[in-house]
């Protein structure tokens, strides 16, 4: 399932700003499990380093995130490039857990549908 189908992100070159195209935001399946994993190690990696042990999200269990359908992913052209944990309660909602692919951090701006 997809998330309001597919977007355009800006995305900063350092020169300025190019577009992004075939974005898409859907929930995660049993399928993507590894790869959330991979995404989470790499993400916070440097967080380990400097803590001197592994971040929640390093231990999180993916498997079980998926089955309570609470893990989105984002893809550009079928590559997960982003990862959202949300955690529903009764009165809010909680982001518990955001993770960047290293290729797009601190370049993706505003999206437009």
């Amino acid at each position: 399932m997809k998330l309001f189908g597919s977007y355009d992100f800006f995305m900063s070159s350092g020169e300025g700003y190019f577009i992004l195209h075939e974005v898409s935001i859907r929930l995660a399946s049993n399928d993507d499990v590894s790869a959330l994993r991979e995404l989470a190690r790499a993400a916070y990696q440097q967080y380990a380093a400097a803590e001197g042990s592994e971040p929640e999200p390093m231990k999180a269990d993916y498997s079980t995130l998926v089955s309570l359908r609470n893990t989105w992913l984002v893809e550009h052209r079928d590559v997960i490039i982003g990862l959202l944990v949300l955690e529903p309660h009764t009165d809010y909602l909680l982001l518990d857990n955001i993770a960047v692919a290293e290729s797009v951090r601190g370049k993706i701006g505003r999206a437009h549908v």
